[in-house]
């Protein structure tokens, strides 16, 4: 059974990690979705998607939010990002389990839904 282990992403190899993930989640769209182009691009236009690429780390910083990032076997599986509205609420974004990653429960996790024990 593969391990699985979910931990703030703090240091620059995961913040990076979190970044190709975030990538990967834009050509999936792509991909799965070629009929939806124009629809897709409204969300992902490129010049500034690059820029919130660029300042994941800023947009969900700490104290009031942070990256999850999620990593089966020791790679980078899924990653969600939040952003605290107020004490106790908090705005998900950004959840995105890699192809690779599917079939684990790590989306559960990442949202902190205990259907998975995490070793």
């Amino acid at each position: 059974m593969p391990s699985a282990l979910i931990r703030r992403a703090d240091t620059d190899d995961d913040i990076d990690a979190v970044r190709t993930l975030y990538l990967e989640w834009a050509d999936w769209q792509f991909r799965v979705h070629p009929e939806h182009k124009d629809r897709i691009l409204t969300k992902f236009e490129p010049a500034s998607y690059a820029r919130t690429v660029a300042d994941l780390h800023l947009i969900h910083a700490r104290l009031k939010g942070a990256m999850l990032l999620a990593r089966l076997d020791g790679q980078p599986a899924g990653c969600v990002m939040y952003d605290e509205m107020e004490p106790g609420v908090a705005e998900i974004k950004r959840l995105f389990v890699a192809e690779t990653g599917r079939g684990h429960d790590l989306g559960r996790c990442l949202l902190g839904v205990p259907s998975l024990t995490i070793t």
